[in-house]
């Protein structure tokens, strides 16, 4: 049988025939004659190098005889991190299985549109089906028939035991075997072969505790003389059929003591006896028959086993052979031409790429080389690795040479991570919407690739520096939650959960190691955040602290601080009442307390590298800077959430300071992104501006699309306040493929959308009134979209939403009743723009939020005045002025003005809109009497006057120049220069009544040339 294997043995000297191993293939015989519905699990145990996976390839080929039993075509690696969550080992099972695909009909379907979901990169739609597939495939497989049997082979099983000396007395594992054991029982007719060292037996035993499966171990020792003698002849053949003649001769002339001293030093050991094979295939001799003749001893020791195992390293380690081999060595995850050259040096310099790509055809011969059928790259048998580590790099004289390869390992991924970046950002610059020219299918391949790169990365980091590797999980894990990619962030936990599980034992890491564990424990806390699932988030927060509070506590205060933070985190996007608000304001600051005073100060205060024990890892700090930081984050954007935005820069400022120290970026981006926002609600568009605009370029070099496009939708937001629409419109609409692409933050974009759309209508320049109605019918469109996206959750943006909905079409009435034509259903319009600002209205006060319950009652107020009619609608003008006194005794005292200073921007409009109300009366009394200023007109423009000169005074309070108050003033200005002198000089006197040295209202008047004394 050929195996089609994702990794296989290149090497020369790999025998097409199982040697020996008799006993064991009766076995095999029994068990796929058996049958049995019962699942049945045979477990191959063993040292390395024994021979394991190949009795795994030889008995899916003895497997493969049977008529009535579908075999699986390659072994399925624990080695490969991706198989160790339950959906990444559900799709390797089903890859190595041919098509047609009848046992497995239901769950292809499923895995089709898993399929999809990742090439569209749609991630709401990845976690919808994401327990689907997984409950098709447990269907599938509890369903096969007799003449449907199946046979799978796991290999290096030991990697899914995750259990560290000292650490827990309960053992975990990988997350796919939990899966694997709690569903196997309900499987039938299924049998699984699996290979793995006598570590794995942890693994084997937690399945042997089931009921209604078969369990069986065998244990896989060396060959004995025979099977030795054997795997010489064999290799003979092989060498002769390859015409590698000078091989074959040498084998064939070996004297028989040579042989059996041959397997008498390699304690029958396969791989020992492979590099002996390709120890005689290279010409001259070594030492190897010196010690071979010796007389032998009656046990060989370990010191007699390293001896001969050092003497066939030393052999392959001369000249280039060697030195290709060692930096192989030295990258596990694989070589190809470009991290090989830049591994080897000559004369200083770097190899070239076809001198690399030379050397990697000439050592693939080896039996210990493999390669990567997905992108050629080689890598070593493990057991090589570990002959090479005791050989080579455990030696104190390699510091420098690691300390060398592993800047050029990690010169090659920065630059590789730099190419994608560039590429995912031309990508998102080209500004194509995401069901153009398969976009999305690009984005999503560059995306994958890059992800790729920084798991990689974080592979050598880990291997390099502990502290640094962690620090590095740290970082890429939060990049990927923070992208809402949670399927990265299980994959970087198994394979730092690989690397802990593998790692020596290191007494001063002790502690570390535990806090890296435990914190394992909020990931899936983080992930529901991430899939935006609150509620259920919540609920597992709470239960979480009551069963970790006081042991946290004392043992780890920064992990009990995080825990609180995301509590408050969830409390705050839940946001269904005041109360939340305040409840999340509650766990952050519960927090903050979980840190002693002093040690609080030293993480504020003292630089990232500060150790207070050299014999700890940098790691146990910088985690709780990192915490400490993200808390000062998440109070900020609770702040902000309440209108509370000079507290909200304050935190934002000091959360950014402990960022940049410890170098976090996509928190550091996140800060930036969200403090510019808030400096632009502040008013400081241009410093706010230039914050978003530094977070986006951030956010490209970090290479993940969906941050990308909240930086570009926060830029949108806060070009609308400057009054940039069209850029606004850019920008966003960027954002918005993107979103589209993702399926999250679609509602975000589309409030931003409809904002910038509807006030373009307003202001845009040499529009007809048709194109201004189709601006703001394009504006209510997204507005509606936006209010069913935010239907079940996020109160705040469902309430930015209903105000662009009710502002719309507001503003449509308006155009209308300036310009009447026939087919706008005003009526309707006023229905549907009174219904959005009244649920609007109610669900800000609600929930706390006071600058939107204001601005959705003062919006009602506008409203209620773009369908006054004086003449024919007497009753309008009483029920406007309800509404103007209930939004003003909404209005709350000086101290909270003084905390939301913004809230002087909403009393500033109230007035203006009383002034516009003011120039509807006079243009209605100028109807009767359109000459002279009879006493009723005066009142009525000193009302203009005085409520014109409060609106820019109270709007002033907050900033002198932002977008509302340039807007105010151009509608303000076109009004009042209608006016004739005499009707300017009742306005002019009246405002020096009321301000008698200076106002704004005043310095507006002269700017505008409108100012008479």
């Amino acid at each position: 049988m050929s195996f089609p294997l994702s990794e296989k043995f290149t090497g020369l000297y790999a025998t097409p025939e199982l040697v020996g191993r008799k006993d064991v293939l009766k076995e095999l015989e029994q068990v796929l004659n058996n049958p049995s519905p019962k699942p049945h699990v045979i477990f191959f145990s063993g040292r390395g190098g024994i021979g394991k996976t190949r009795l795994l390839k030889t008995a899916l080929a003895m497997a493969e005889k049977y008529s009535n039993i579908r075999t699986a075509v390659d072994v399925i690696d624990f080695y490969n991190t991706l198989v160790h969550t339950p959906l990444g080992l559900t799709e390797a099972i089903f890859n190595v299985f041919p098509p047609p695909f009848d046992n497995l009909r239901t769950y292809q379907l499923a895995y089709d549109a898993l399929t999809r979901a990742r090439r569209d990169i749609d991630m709401v739609e990845l976690r919808s089906i994401k327990e689907e597939v997984l409950r098709k495939f447990d269907n599938d497989m509890s369903e096969l028939s007799p003449n449907k049997r199946m046979v799978i082979a796991f290999d290096t099983a030991e990697l899914a035991v995750y259990g560290l000396p000292n650490w827990s007395n309960e053992i975990p594992f990988a997350d796919s075997w939990n899966w694997l054991v709690d569903h196997l029982p309900r499987w039938k007719h299924v049998i699984i072969f699996v290979a793995g060292r006598d570590e794995a037996s942890l693994a084997i035993e937690k399945m042997k505790l089931l009921r209604n499966i078969n369990v069986d171990e065998i244990k896989i020792g060396p060959f004995n003389l025979e099977e030795s003698l054997e795997y010489f002849d064999n290799v003979v053949r092989l060498a002769k059929e390859k015409n590698d003649y000078h091989l074959a001769d040498r084998l064939e002339n070996m004297p028989y003591e040579f042989k059996v001293g041959a397997h008498t030093y390699s304690l029958g050991r396969p791989i020992l006896l492979s590099l002996l094979v390709d120890y005689l295939g290279f010409p001259g001799e070594g030492d190897i028959p010196n010690i071979i003749r010796y007389e032998l001893p009656k046990q060989v020791t370990e010191e007699d086993y390293y001896r001969f195992e050092n003497e066939l390293f030393e052999r392959l380690r001369q000249g280039e052979f060697g030195e290709t081999l060692i930096a192989l060595g030295r990258a596990p995850k694989g070589v190809n031409e470009e991290i090989l050259s830049s591994l080897i040096s000559k004369d200083r310099r770097p190899i070239s790429l076809e001198e690399a790509r030379k050397r990697l055809l000439d050592v693939q011969r080896l039996s210990i080389v493999k390669i990567h059928s997905s992108d050629q790259r080689l890598f070593l048998h493990d057991e090589m690795y570990a002959l090479l580590h005791r050989q080579v790099y455990n030696s104190p004289y390699d510091s420098d040479a690691k300390n060398q390869v592993f800047d050029s390992i990690k010169k090659y991924y920065d630059f590789q991570r730099n190419l994608k970046t560039q590429e995912i950002k031309r990508l998102i610059s080209s500004g194509l919407d995401a069901t153009e020219g398969g976009w999305a299918k690009r984005l999503s391949e560059s995306h994958v690739f890059y992800q790729n790169i920084l798991k990689e990365q974080m592979y050598y980091f880990l291997r390099q520096d502990l502290d640094r590797g962690l620090r590095h999980y740290y970082r890429y894990s939060q990049e990927a939650i923070l992208s809402s990619d949670v399927l990265m962030d299980m994959q970087l936990q198994a394979e730092v959960l690989y690397f802990l599980n593998t790692m020596q034992s290191n007494e001063y890491a002790k502690d570390t190691i535990g806090l890296v564990l435990q914190s394992l424990r909020l990931r899936s806390i983080a992930r529901g955040w991430a899939f935006g699932e609150y509620e259920k988030s919540l609920e597992m927060a709470k239960s979480m602290l009551t069963e970790v509070a006081g042991e946290w506590q004392t043992d780890y205060p920064a992990l009990l601080a995080s825990l609180n933070i995301w509590m408050g985190y969830l409390y705050a996007l839940r946001g269904q009442s005041k109360d939340d608000f305040l409840q999340a304001e509650l766990y952050i600051n519960k927090a903050f307390s979980c840190f002693p005073v002093q040690i609080r100060k030293d993480l504020e205060s003292i630089s990232s590298d500060k150790r207070e024990n050299e014999n700890l890892l940098q790691f146990d700090f910088w985690y709780s800077k990192a915490i400490l930081a993200l808390g000062y984050r998440v109070l900020g954007y609770v702040q902000r959430m309440r209108g509370f935005l000079s507290d909200a820069i304050r935190n934002y400022t000091l959360s950014s300071s402990l960022f940049r120290q410890i170098d976090l970026r996509s928190d550091f981006a996140m800060v930036y992104n969200d403090m510019g926002f808030a400096q632009a609600e502040h008013g400081n568009g241009h410093d706010g501006f230039a914050l978003a605009e530094s977070a986006l370029n951030l956010r490209y070099e970090l290479g993940y699309p969906l941050p990308i496009a909240f930086s570009l939708n926060t830029l949108a937001s806060i070009s609308v306040k400057a009054g940039e629409y069209l850029l606004a419109k850019d920008n966003a609409e960027k954002g918005l493929a993107i979103f589209r692409a993702y399926s999250r933050g679609i509602g975000l974009a589309l409030i931003t959308l409809a904002e910038a759309t509807r006030r373009y209508a307003g202001v845009g320049t040499l529009l007809s009134v048709e194109e201004r109605i189709d601006w703001l019918r394009r504006a209510r469109d997204y507005a509606r979209e936006a209010v069913n996206r935010f239907e079940d959750g996020e109160i705040l943006r469902r309430v930015e939403a209903l105000i662009e909905l009710g502002c719309a079409c507001r503003d449509w009435i308006w155009w209308w009743k300036e310009y009447p034509r026939a087919g706008d259903n005003i009526d309707q319009l006023a229905k549907e723009s009174e219904w959005a600002l009244g649920e609007a209205a109610l669900l800000a006060k609600e929930s706390g939020l006071i600058y939107k319950h204001l601005d959705a009652k003062i919006d009602l107020v506008a409203l209620s005045l773009n369908r006054l009619d004086l003449i024919n609608d007497p009753q309008g003008r009483e029920n406007l002025n309800l509404l103007i006194l209930e939004a003003e005794d909404s209005f709350p005292g000086e101290d909270e003005m003084k905390r939301q200073p913004q809230l002087w921007t909403l009393k500033g409009k109230l007035f203006v809109i009383k002034g516009n109300l003011g120039f509807q009366i006079l243009k209605y009394q100028r109807r009767d009497n359109p000459k002279g200023i009879l006493l009723e007109i005066a009142e009525t423009l000193e009302e203009i006057a005085i409520n014109y000169a409060w609106g820019l005074e109270n709007s002033s309070r907050f900033a002198t120049d932002y977008q509302g108050i340039r807007q105010a003033k151009d509608h303000i200005f076109d009004n009042l220069r209608h006016l004739n002198t005499d009707e300017i000089r009742v306005i002019c006197r009246k405002v020096l009544e009321i301000f008698p040295q200076q106002s704004s209202f005043r310095t507006f008047l002269i700017n505008r040339a409108l100012w008479v004394e």
